[in-house]
């Protein structure tokens, strides 16, 4: 019967988790660890999506129309996998250079997803 009860109480004893400790054996080597990096890094990439002749014509519509008007704009920039959101007021654009100058940023023009 004692034993019953010593069985008990060692088995009640409190479980103590060992956070990450438990799981530093997985970064032992240092190329491991790079290569799980990198892998996490490229799981949420996203791809550059082809725009339309259509989509083009409505960023132009939108580019003369803020221009023109003085209007703040919204634009997405596809950059290394990710999209981006930049406000702005548009203050110019080069084609030969191939940028689009916002007030506090230059974006290139290849990277413009979207302007709104």
């Amino acid at each position: 019967m004692n034993a019953v009860r010593l069985l008990v109480v060692i088995m009640a004893e409190v479980y103590v988790d060992r956070k990450m400790m438990k799981w530093l054996p997985f970064q032992s080597l240092p190329e491991q660890g790079e290569d799980l990096n990198i892998l996490y890094q490229n799981r949420h990439k996203q791809t550059k999506p082809v725009l339309s002749e259509d989509q083009y014509a409505l960023m132009q519509y939108r580019f003369e129309e803020a221009w023109q008007n003085h209007q703040r704009v919204t634009v997405k920039v596809y950059e290394r996998g990710r999209f981006k959101d930049m406000d702005g007021y548009i203050v110019g654009a080069d084609q030969t250079l191939g940028v689009l100058m916002l007030d506090q940023a230059t974006i290139l023009l290849d990277s413009i997803v979207e302007i709104t």
